[in-house]
């Protein structure tokens, strides 16, 4: 009866301890695996910028970790964390754009469902860090040109939700006729269900 026992108990303790070990990689490769996605060198090759990504995009559609690494050689000037919301989108090589100064490199990270983000690390090891906002172009009565802006079928989900919000927008200042807020809230209600 005890071999019984201590066969159960074995059976149960190496069952849990596999267990642990799988939610335990999980968790490490979803949330703090670092992965080196791209680099910049500047122009004279003195330093170099490393792109890498923190663990994955959150499921399903949520954002993902990132980090900005300077060196000068092999040592590490600044980093700087940042978090891309890109529809569940991974940290990638296409996200970033890379600018080279004398005394800095200048980083625009991208991502479809936020304001494009711009990262300057110093050489001195400072860095600065700002947001980047699109202005609609207006005419002259303050109303956004959609003329300029582009169809909703060539920017997706996010682009059929700016439009129906603009046309909401131009329906409330009294410039649409009913028809036509009418059809706006149709719309929403079709893409949104409320």
């Amino acid at each position: 009866m005890k071999k019984i026992m201590k066969f159960v108990l074995g059976f149960v303790a190496a069952t849990f301890i596999i267990i642990a070990m799988l939610w335990g990689s999980f968790v490490y490769v979803s949330d703090y695996k670092i992965t080196k996605v791209d680099t910049s060198a500047s122009p004279d090759g003195i330093y170099e910028l490393v792109l890498q990504a923190v663990g994955e995009a959150d499921f399903p559609f949520g954002s993902a970790s990132g980090r900005l690494v300077l060196y000068e050689g092999k040592s590490r000037i600044s980093k700087a964390d940042f978090e891309l919301r890109d529809d569940g989108g991974n940290i990638r090589s296409s996200i970033w754009e890379v600018t080279w100064h004398e005394d800095s490199v200048e980083v625009i990270l991208s991502g479809d469902e936020q304001f494009d983000e711009q990262i300057n690390l110093y050489f001195d090891g400072k860095k600065e860090r700002k947001q980047l906002t699109d202005e609609k172009p207006t005419n002259e009565s303050g109303v956004a040109n959609s003329q300029t802006e582009s169809s909703p079928n060539t920017k997706g989900i996010s682009g059929a939700f700016e439009l129906i919000r603009e046309k909401e927008d131009i329906a409330e200042n009294g410039i649409a006729d009913g028809a036509e807020a009418r059809n706006t809230r149709q719309q929403r209600i079709m893409l949104t269900g409320f």
